[in-house]
């Protein structure tokens, strides 16, 4: 139990690699599709790949393994960028 009181113990939303928990942000157990929110900054969005920051280029292989195991997995994973996310419907989804 964490200090907000919730348990978090769902395995669709996490997956181990490596040795390392994946934990994906959202998961829609009638469609088995997970969802990924992504940071405009975090996910280099803004930038070319030649001028990532290190941690950006380690948030990006992060996201490239989480994308690979999904699809082993059997899972759909759609990633939703920070700035789309106001008009976003996720009606279309379902």
């Amino acid at each position: 139990m964490n200090k907000t009181g919730l348990q978090h113990h769902d395995p669709h939303l996490q997956s181990v690699y490596q040795g390392t928990f994946k934990i994906y942000d959202f998961y829609i157990l009638s469609k088995h599709l997970l969802i990924e929110l992504d940071g405009i900054f975090w996910h280099g969005k803004l930038k070319k790949k030649k001028d990532y920051y290190p941690i950006q280029k380690k948030v990006m292989e992060n996201d490239k393994i989480k994308n690979q195991l999904a699809k082993e997995r059997g899972y759909n994973l759609t990633r939703i960028w920070e700035d789309e996310l106001d008009k976003f419907d996720i009606k279309q989804l379902l």
